[in-house]
């Protein structure tokens, strides 16, 4: 939750990751999905294989240009596979989040 020290923790393990991606170093009040799962990479030495990357639209473009990224409403993700969401929002539909585990369609 934003404010805790599990979320400060995210957002310090972020930061920690030199040079900042595209500049930016992560304040307590920006928006941090993306930067969860680069904490995440961070911590535990993947940033070779994990975007570190605050935004998840930087996230979808890198995995993009490496041929990972799938399109398909119907793919279902094998287990430990990132998969950003598509948020509805009034400007249209942005990536938004990690999906933590893949569930057959329908099913929640």
């Amino acid at each position: 939750m934003r404010g805790d020290a599990v979320h400060k923790s995210i957002v310090d393990a972020y930061n920690s990751y030199l040079p900042h991606p595209r500049g930016h170093r992560l304040t307590y009040s920006d928006d941090y999905c993306a930067a969860m799962v680069s904490a995440a990479a961070i911590l535990c030495g993947l940033t070779e294989v994990v975007p570190i990357e605050c935004s998840c639209g930087e996230q979808m473009k890198w995995y993009q240009s490496r041929g990972q990224w799938i399109e398909d409403d119907a793919h279902v993700p094998q287990i430990g596979r990132a998969g950003l969401l598509l948020l509805e929002r009034p400007q249209g539909l942005r990536p938004h989040g990690l999906h933590g585990r893949a569930q057959p369609h329908g099913q929640s």
